[in-house]
């Protein structure tokens, strides 16, 4: 305020002296009231003085201007990249999880025992990089509040993702060395009778577990990152991308791959219950 201010003040003075000068030069009566030194003086030293004083003046502040609205063109165009590659990133983290979800967990969604038929997952993201710092800033000037936590939590959970396929990997491979003994049918076609006579009870709710943990993990990621992706793109893009300019505009189709996976038809405690069925069983044979 104060720069303003003080240039008012100076561009004040200087009109007034012009003024004062014109007032001088066109009206000898108002000059005779006045000292002959004093109007030469004004005429010439001050004029010329101020003049030149109020022409740097006007320079000054049109490059001052100029380049505030450069500095603010450079901004503008960064912020639209980082809000663009932004959303490019969330996008492709949204499809890194749906393309999981719809080859890996969605066929076997209604398998009674998906804990051991969904395979081997990718224990890498497909998507590397972090999220720009500088969008939770524009998101805050935006006042998009939830937009920010979806994002923070988005990030979180998509490696937590990742980290539980590797988990359950592990977990996968020791208890397929267990089932060695037993002779899969064609496409899977095997009971836990079976897999009781050759992997203990421990192992098998271990996986259980294991298994629908990941599930439960992956969906909320999904569910985030959707959510993330059309915050971001409803919070920002008509600043940056309205409508008629560059942009992209990510459109979710509706999907059954959306909806979440039903619950497992096992439980802990029907595994046990299984499982002591068959040792009773065996003991009478």
């Amino acid at each position: 305020m104060w720069k303003y201010l003080g240039v008012g003040a100076a561009l004040g003075m200087f009109v007034a002296l012009q003024l004062l000068l014109l007032l001088f030069s066109f009206s000898p009566q108002i000059s005779n009231l006045i000292d002959l030194v004093v109007v030469s003086y004004l005429k010439d030293v001050l004029g010329p003085v101020s003049a030149g004083f109020g022409g740097a003046i006007a320079g000054a502040y049109a490059a001052y201007k100029f380049q505030s609205k450069s500095e603010e063109r450079k901004e503008y165009k960064e912020s639209a990249r980082v809000f663009l590659l932004t959303k490019l990133q969330l996008n492709q983290k949204f499809d890194d999880l749906f393309s999981i979800k719809r080859h890996e967990f969605h066929p076997f969604r209604d398998h009674k025992l998906r804990m051991m038929v969904i395979g081997m997952l990718p224990e890498s993201p497909g998507v590397r990089g972090d999220i720009y710092l500088r969008i939770y800033d524009l998101l805050s000037q935006a006042g998009a509040g939830k937009v920010i936590s979806d994002l923070m939590l988005a990030e979180k959970r998509y490696a937590a993702c990742f980290y539980n396929f590797m988990e359950r990997n592990k977990a996968l491979e020791e208890f397929r060395e267990k089932l060695t003994s037993i002779e899969l049918g064609d496409g899977l076609q095997f009971s836990l009778t079976d897999v009781f006579k050759a992997v203990e009870l421990g192992r098998v709710v271990a996986l259980h577990r294991n298994t629908e943990i990941m599930l439960e993990v992956f969906e909320e990621a999904l569910e985030t990152v959707l959510s993330a992706l059309l915050g971001l793109q409803s919070a920002l893009d008509e600043k940056y991308f309205p409508k008629g300019s560059f942009g992209i505009k990510i459109e979710i189709p509706s999907s059954e791959y959306l909806e979440r996976l039903p619950p497992p038809q096992l439980s802990d405690d029907e595994l046990v219950n299984m499982w002591k069925h068959f040792k009773s069983e065996k003991s009478f044979s």
